[in-house]
C-alpha cells in the first residue's frame, strides 16, 4: 500500500457532475495511474455521518478485454472526493489516504463497510471504494486514590456512533500499573505457606483475536513446598464478535493481591470456560489494523468486574476511582462527584447513540455480571424492553426509565449510587429519595422498610438505643449488639468477650436485629471467636454454573461460650453471612425471626451514562447444598410469630433468656 503523509492536499473535478464536498484527505499520485483532479481546495467542511446513496460497484464490462483503463472512485461520507485511472488487468495497489486527528481503518467495497478489499485485486472492471475512518483522541487519566498513581497520563481512544473505544493492549497496560501486577508481593500466606508471588501478562495477536494470559507464579519461601503457578486467560475474537475466558478465576487474580493477617484461606478452583457473544446485546468489537478496540465503559465492567476500584470516564477525562469513596458519601464523595460531573454535561441532550449503547450495556450487565436472576435462568432482556421506549426518550425520560428498573429488581443491594452526566441534580434527587422511592418499592424491599421503621419505633419506645451491652436476669447470658460489621468491630467485640468471661458470663448473644451489613472480610473474622479451626464457606457463580466451596480460618482468637446469634426481618447483608456461616458450620444457633436476605457479595459498575451502580454480584452465598441464602436464613429457633405484626420479643430480656436457657 502506498503511503502519502502531506496534509491539507484536496483534489477538485470540474469534469465530473456528481457534487463535490471537499475534506481534508491527503494522497499521492501513482505513477501509473492518471489522476484526472488537477486543482485545489484548502477549505475544510465539518466531519459528517454516512448517509448511505452511491449505488454499489458495478457489472464487469463486458468489452473488458479491449478497455485498456478502468475508473477506480474514492468515497468518503458517501461523496465521491478522488477518482483515478487503472491499467486493465493490472494489480490494483491502493493509495493510503490518512486525514489528521482520524484512525484509517479499511478500503471497502460497498457502503456499509461490510466487504474489505481483497489484496492483490485484478482490475477487470471499474471500482468503487469506500474509505472508513474513525475519529480519536487522547484523554487525560488521573487517580483519585491516594495509593494508586499510575504513570500512564494519557489514553488514546476512538469514537464511532458517539461510543469511546480503546485499544485492548492499552486498555490492559493502565490495568497493570494500577493493579500493581509487575510488582513481586513477599511473604503472602496461601494455604497456609508462605509465598513470593509475581505476576505477568503476556498478549498474543493472530488471525482477528488478542489472546491475554495472566500467570500467577508462587515461589516457596522454604524447601518443604513446591513451587507452583496459576494460569489463566482472556481472548477477544473479533471475526466471531465473542469474549472467552479461560474460567473465573481471570478476574479474581487480576486484582491485587490483599493481605488480610488475621484470615487464612484454601481455595477451590474455577474450572469453567466463559464464552460471552457480544452480538445477543448489539455490542461490537473493532479490528483495525490488526488491532483489537473495545467500547471503554464495556471493557471496564468486563475486565475490573471483581475489582474494587474501577474507570469512570466523564466524556473529556478518565478517573480511576474507589468504590469505597463512592459508597461512603459525605464530604469526600461530595467532591469526587464534583470532579466527576465538572464538565456540565447535564445541560445537554446525551446522544441517541449513546441511549442506545445504555440499553445494550445494561442488558449485557445484568445478564452476565448481576448474580440474582430470572426465573428459569432467563434473560433480562424481557423487563428491559418494557422501559426500551423511556431509555431511548430524553434526558429526562431516559434516568427515570433507569431509575424505574433498578427498582423494579426489588433487590435492596442494588440502588443507583451516583447521579448520571446527563441527569439534572434535582431529577435525581428527587429519584433517589426514599420517601419517593417508598411509593414505588416492590414487595419484598417494601417490606423491609416496613420492618425497619417498626424495629426502630420499638427501639425508642423501649429506650435502648445505644445500649449495646445487656445481660439477662440470672446474669448467665450476654448480649451484644452490633448494628453495622467494620474492620474495627472485632476488637471492641474481643474486649467484650474478654469482660463477660471475667464476669462469669456461659452464654453470647450476637444480636443482628438492626444490623444491615458490612465488611466481607470483618464477617469473617468474626467467626473466629466461635472457632479456632477452618470453616466452610459455600457459594454459587451464576455465570459459570459453579459450586465452590472456600475453607476459611480467623486468627482473632477463640472464646470459650455457647453462641447465639439473633436475626430479624432487618438483617441484611454481611450479617445475614455471618448468621447463615455460623448455621452452616454448627458454630451457633440461630435464634429471632426470618432474615431479610442479601446472599452476594456487592460490586459496582460505572454506566456510560454516568451513573454508578451498586449491584449484587456472581459471588452468591448459599447454603451446603449450594440453595442461595438471598432471601434470608430461617432461625433453627424461631420466636413466637405475633400476628399483630410485634417484634418485641427481639427486645425482650426474660424470653431471651428463656430461650437460651432451653437451647444451652
Amino acid at each position: 500500500m502506498r503511503k502519502n503523509k502531506l496534509k491539507n492536499h484536496w483534489w477538485l473535478s470540474s469534469a465530473i457532475a456528481l457534487s463535490f464536498f471537499p475534506i481534508s484527505l491527503v494522497s499521492c499520485n501513482n505513477t501509473n495511474n492518471q489522476n484526472i483532479y488537477n486543482n485545489h481546495s484548502h477549505h475544510e467542511i465539518p466531519w459528517t455521518n454516512l448517509i448511505p446513496s452511491i449505488p454499489s460497484n458495478p457489472t464487469p464490462n463486458k468489452n473488458k478485454n479491449k478497455q485498456e483503463f478502468y475508473n477506480v472512485n474514492y468515497f468518503f461520507n458517501d461523496k465521491l472526493f478522488k477518482s483515478e485511472k487503472i491499467k486493465s488487468n493490472s494489480i490494483f495497489k491502493p493509495e493510503l489516504i490518512e486525514k489528521e486527528g482520524y484512525f484509517f481503518d479499511s478500503y471497502y467495497l460497498d457502503k456499509y463497510f461490510k466487504n474489505k478489499l481483497p489484496n492483490n485485486l485484478v482490475i477487470t472492471q471499474d471500482l468503487n471504494l469506500y474509505l472508513r475512518y474513525f475519529p480519536y483522541s487522547n484523554y487525560s487519566v488521573t487517580s483519585l486514590i491516594d495509593t494508586i498513581k499510575p504513570k500512564t497520563k494519557n489514553l488514546k481512544m476512538l469514537k464511532d456512533n458517539d461510543i469511546c473505544y480503546v485499544e485492548i493492549k492499552d486498555f490492559f497496560n493502565l490495568i497493570k500499573e494500577v493493579t500493581f501486577i509487575a510488582q513481586k508481593i513477599e511473604n503472602l500466606k496461601f494455604n497456609e505457606n508462605k509465598y513470593d508471588l509475581t505476576k505477568h501478562l503476556t498478549y498474543f495477536n493472530k488471525n482477528k483475536e488478542l489472546l491475554i494470559n495472566l500467570l500467577s507464579r508462587y515461589q516457596s519461601k522454604n524447601k518443604k513446598n513446591s513451587d507452583f503457578s496459576f494460569n489463566s486467560s482472556i481472548k477477544f475474537d473479533a471475526l466471531n464478535n465473542q469474549i472467552i475466558v479461560s474460567d473465573y478465576s481471570f478476574f479474581k487474580q487480576i486484582n491485587p493481591y490483599e493481605t488480610e493477617s488475621n484470615l487464612d484461606f484454601k481455595y477451590q478452583d474455577f474450572k469453567k470456560q466463559i464464552t460471552i457473544d457480544l452480538n445477543k446485546y448489539n455490542l461490537k468489537m473493532l479490528e483495525i489494523n490488526n488491532q483489537i478496540y473495545m467500547p471503554f465503559c464495556l471493557l471496564n465492567l468486563i475486565v475490573l468486574n471483581e475489582y474494587e476500584n474501577a474507570f469512570y470516564f466523564n466524556e473529556k477525562e478518565v478517573f480511576l476511582i474507589s468504590y469505597h469513596d463512592i459508597h461512603s458519601a459525605g464530604n469526600s464523595f461530595k467532591r469526587i462527584k464534583e470532579t466527576l460531573t465538572k464538565n456540565n454535561l447535564d445541560n445537554k441532550e446525551m446522544p441517541k447513540n449513546l441511549k442506545e449503547f445504555q440499553f445494550n450495556y445494561l442488558h449485557f450487565l445484568l445478564d452476565n455480571f448481576y448474580g440474582i436472576k430470572p426465573k428459569n435462568n432467563e434473560s433480562y432482556l424481557k423487563l428491559l424492553s418494557s422501559y426500551k421506549n423511556k431509555f431511548l426518550g430524553n434526558n429526562k425520560e431516559h434516568y427515570l426509565a433507569l431509575h424505574d428498573l433498578i427498582n423494579s429488581l426489588d433487590d435492596l443491594h442494588t440502588k443507583v449510587l451516583m447521579q448520571g452526566l446527563y441527569e439534572k441534580e434535582e431529577s435525581y434527587m428527587s429519584s433517589v429519595d426514599i420517601d419517593t422511592k417508598k411509593k414505588n418499592f416492590k414487595e419484598r424491599v417494601k417490606k423491609f422498610y416496613l420492618v425497619d421503621d417498626e424495629l426502630y419505633n420499638l427501639e425508642t419506645q423501649l429506650q435502648l438505643e445505644g445500649k449495646w451491652i445487656r445481660n439477662t436476669q440470672d446474669n448467665k447470658t450476654r448480649i451484644i449488639r452490633f448494628d453495622v460489621i467494620t474492620r474495627e468491630t472485632k476488637e471492641w467485640v474481643k474486649k467484650d468477650l474478654e469482660q463477660a468471661e471475667k464476669d462469669g458470663i456461659k452464654n453470647i448473644v450476637f444480636d443482628l436485629t438492626l444490623n444491615r451489613g458490612g465488611s466481607v472480610q470483618a464477617t469473617y473474622e468474626l467467626l473466629g471467636f466461635m472457632s479456632n479451626e477452618y470453616f466452610k464457606y459455600f457459594e454459587y457463580n451464576p455465570l459459570t454454573n459453579e459450586k465452590i466451596v472456600t475453607q476459611i480460618k480467623s486468627n482473632v482468637g477463640k472464646q470459650d461460650f455457647k453462641y447465639f446469634i439473633l436475626i430479624s426481618p432487618k438483617t441484611y447483608s454481611a450479617s445475614n453471612m455471618l448468621a447463615a456461616t455460623a448455621k452452616e458450620n454448627k458454630l451457633a444457633k440461630i435464634i429471632g425471626y426470618k432474615s431479610a436476605g442479601g446472599a452476594s457479595i456487592v460490586r459496582f459498575a460505572c454506566l456510560p451514562s454516568g451513573n454508578i451502580l451498586r449491584l449484587s454480584s456472581n459471588n452468591v452465598l448459599t447454603n451446603r447444598d449450594f440453595v442461595s441464602y438471598e432471601n434470608g436464613v430461617i432461625p433453627d429457633i424461631n420466636f413466637a410469630n405475633d400476628k399483630n405484626a410485634s417484634y418485641k420479643n427481639l427486645f425482650d430480656l426474660n424470653y431471651i433468656e428463656n430461650i437460651v436457657n432451653k437451647n444451652s
